[in-house]
């Protein structure tokens, strides 16, 4: 998923480039670098997150199955919060 993240973002760096008339290869540096650490930004960001969440008790363990269902997971925490029981329906789109 990241490779085909990386390849649209150096073939529109690579389109700005012949639009704008810059250099290729400083353009296509210069938005990769910025792919990248937008990636790694969300990375970092989503582990964390996800360590709130499971210290607050919203979601499960992140090595037991239930856990595949997200937040809203048939019977999470999260679900009996807001006073009702998840459906089947509901994390099947998760």
């Amino acid at each position: 998923m990241s490779a085909a993240s990386l390849l649209c973002v150096i073939l529109l760096a690579i389109a700005k480039a012949k639009v704008t008339s810059k250099s290729y290869i400083k353009t296509t540096l210069q938005y990769v670098a910025i792919g990248v650490a937008a990636s790694c930004l969300s990375y970092v960001t989503g582990k964390y997150v996800r360590k709130l969440l499971e210290k607050l008790g919203w979601i499960t363990d992140s090595n037991s199955p239930s856990s595949h269902y997200g937040v809203v997971g048939k019977g999470s925490s999260f679900s009996r919060m807001l006073g009702r029981k998840a459906s089947r329906d509901a994390y099947l789109y998760y």
